[in-house]
């Protein structure tokens, strides 16, 4: 999952140049530009990414401080933005999701 506003990995997997940039609550994956290693190891591994706008990403914050009673940073909460933003994508199936990151700028 990345944030659509720096879709780096999503864009390298493609061939593309990302475009990048603005202020995102998603900092710890607010990333400009893909490793190659990692590039590598997604190219060999991974399936699809899937992009998660601002709107997303703060309902699975609110919706983990709600329900979970727990506080998580937008990186943390990107995989239940995912679940929010694209839900019959995962209609049916099993889902696992990490909830991790509590650094949170109020």
């Amino acid at each position: 999952v990345e944030a659509a506003m720096y879709p780096c990995m999503h864009a390298a997997l493609r061939g593309e140049t990302p475009k990048t940039g603005g202020a995102t609550i998603a900092e710890g994956i607010a990333v400009k530009e893909a490793g190659e290693l990692t590039r590598q190891i997604c190219a060999e591994l991974v399936d699809d990414i899937v992009l998660v706008e601002e709107e997303h990403l703060e309902r699975a914050i609110t919706l983990y401080a709600e329900v979970e009673k727990t506080i998580a940073e937008g990186a943390g909460a990107a995989g239940l933005a995912a679940l929010i933003a694209h839900p019959a994508r995962f209609q049916g199936r099993k889902v696992g999701l990490v909830l991790c990151g509590g650094n949170i700028d109020t």
